[in-house]
C-alpha cells in the first residue's frame, strides 16, 4: 500500500463521524438514510413474507448499523425510536461491520443458498502480507460475515467484536441491552454488514484493502452515491448492488424459514430479482425511496418491477 492510501486509511479509520454523508443518499421523517439499507431493506422484507412491523424493525436496524440513531418514518407501523451502539463506522469495529468479507459459502445454518456473484471476498487479500489491519488476510476465525451469520440465525451464539463488547440496542428511550443471537435486530445488523460486503468489493478487488480513499473511484465516498445506481452501470458498482438486493432476499427468506416456518412469501425469488433490478436502474435517490415505499405498501403490486 502506498503512503498516500496507508493515511488516507488511518484518517478513514479515525475521522469524526461528522466528516463526510458516506451512503446516506436521501432524507425524510427520518432524517438522512440510506435508500438501500432502509426503505429497500423494508419492502425486500415485506416481499419476503415478514410482518409491516417486523419488515419495520429489521430495516431500523440495518440502518441504525451506520446512523446509530434512528427514528422510523411511521409508514408500516408506529415509529420507533432505536438507539444502536457498538457498530460505528469510525470505531475498532468499523472493518468488522462495514467492510465484512464472505467466504465460498455462507456459513453453516444460515441460507443453503450461495452468494451471488462472487463468493470468497478473502481471495482478494491472500496474497497480503498483515501490516495494516485494512490489509490484513482473513483470521483463523475465517470471514467476519460467517461469524454475524451465525450470530444472526443462532440464539445460543454470542457475538465477539474487535472491540470485545456485541452491539448494544435501546428503543424508544429505554435501557439498552445486548442484541441477542437469532433475533430481528442481530439479523438487521447481518443485513447491514451484507450488502456493505458487496458495496465495497469492487474497492477490494481494486485496492486488496477495505477503506475510503480518493483513488481508486472505487474506494471514494462518493462511490456509494454516483457508482451504485442508474443505467449503463452494469459492469460495476450496479452489478454489485443488485447482487446485494438478491443476497439480502435469501437471507430474509432463510432466516423466516428457521424462524417463523409456515409464513408465506409474497414473492418468490424471480420476482424479487425483478424488483431489485427496477431499484437499481433508478438513478435519482427520492425516486428510489418512492418505489421502494410502495412496494412496502402493496407488496403484491410489482407492476413497477417489469414483467418476467
Amino acid at each position: 500500500m502506498s503512503r498516500t492510501m496507508t493515511a488516507c486509511a488511518t484518517a478513514v479509520l479515525l475521522a469524526p463521524t461528522a466528516a463526510a454523508a458516506f451512503a446516506e443518499d436521501a432524507s425524510g421523517k427520518s432524517g438522512k438514510f440510506s435508500t438501500f439499507h432502509y426503505p429497500f431493506v423494508r419492502a425486500l422484507a415485506v416481499g419476503a413474507g415478514y410482518a409491516p412491523a417486523d419488515a419495520e424493525r429489521v430495516a431500523l436496524l440495518c440502518q441504525a448499523t451506520d446512523s446509530g440513531e434512528l427514528r422510523g418514518d411511521g409508514l408500516l407501523s408506529p415509529p420507533l425510536r432505536v438507539a444502536l451502539d457498538g457498530t460505528g463506522r469510525f470505531t475498532k469495529n468499523s472493518l468488522f461491520f462495514h467492510f465484512a468479507r464472505r467466504g465460498a459459502a455462507p456459513a453453516a445454518g444460515a441460507t443453503d443458498r450461495p452468494y451471488p456473484g462472487r463468493g470468497d471476498t478473502c481471495a482478494l487479500f491472500r496474497g497480503n502480507r498483515a501490516v495494516t489491519p485494512v490489509r490484513a488476510p482473513c483470521g483463523a476465525d475465517g470471514p467476519e460475515l460467517a461469524a454475524l451469520e451465525r450470530w444472526a440465525f443462532d440464539a445460543q451464539v454470542r457475538l465477539a467484536t474487535p472491540d470485545g463488547r456485541a452491539p448494544a440496542l435501546s428503543v424508544d428511550g429505554g435501557q439498552a441491552s445486548e442484541v441477542v443471537g437469532g433475533s430481528l435486530d442481530a439479523l438487521g445488523i447481518l443485513l447491514h454488514a451484507l450488502e456493505d460486503s458487496y458495496s465495497h468489493e469492487t474497492c477490494m478487488e481494486a485496492a486488496h484493502a477495505r477503506l475510503h480513499a480518493p483513488a481508486p473511484r472505487s474506494c471514494a465516498f462518493t462511490w456509494h452515491v454516483t457508482g451504485e445506481y442508474g443505467e449503463g452501470k452494469s459492469a460495476t458498482g450496479a452489478a454489485r448492488t443488485r447482487e446485494a438486493g438478491l443476497a439480502t432476499f435469501r437471507t430474509l427468506r432463510a432466516w423466516a424459514d428457521a424462524k417463523r416456518p409456515g409464513a408465506r412469501a409474497p414473492w418468490d425469488e424471480p420476482t424479487a430479482q425483478r424488483c431489485v433490478d427496477a431499484f437499481v436502474r433508478l438513478a435519482d435517490a427520492q425516486a428510489r425511496v418512492r418505489f421502494a415505499d410502495a412496494l412496502a405498501r402493496s407488496p403484491a403490486d410489482t407492476i413497477a418491477c417489469g414483467s418476467r
